[in-house]
């Protein structure tokens, strides 16, 4: 029945968009055909999904062989980042929107925590809480 369709290809100004939303947002693949159809671009999340697994943009690692390349890659950006001075300052939360607006990398929460822990762990200790002041008794 499906043997009718013409195989569909997208232009590389669709491409560039949907790599420019799936890495710079947390956007499913719903969500950025829902944005893309606001933009006049119809296309389906069927579409997105075909597309970004043909580009091999993941959101989750389907085995834990994919689980560790994505963490060492996580490592390599964040060590790359922490040369560049200005993210030493940066907790776990901006570390990671640093990662996906600036360098366009969607990384795992952990292993961003776990990069930054063991790369600068001059700036984890930095940036804890100190101890709590105590309020005098009595107020």
């Amino acid at each position: 029945m499906a043997a009718w369709r013409a195989a569909w290809i997208p232009n590389s100004t669709i491409v560039d968009r949907i790599r420019q939303l799936y890495h710079t947002t947390r956007s499913n693949d719903a969500e950025i055909a829902q944005s893309l159809n606001g933009d006049g671009i119809r296309i389906s999340r069927k579409k997105i999904q075909r597309i970004r697994l043909a580009h091999g943009w993941r959101r989750r690692a389907g085995n834990d062989e994919q689980m560790l390349a994505q963490r060492i890659e996580t490592f390599q950006q964040v060590h790359e980042a922490l040369g560049e001075g200005a993210v030493r300052n940066y907790g776990r939360g901006h570390f990671d929107a640093f990662l996906r607006s600036q360098k366009q990398y969607p990384a795992r929460e952990d292993d961003v925590r776990d990069a930054i822990k063991t790369l600068d762990p001059q700036g984890t200790q930095a940036r804890r809480l100190g101890p709590r002041k105590q309020r005098p008794r009595g107020q």
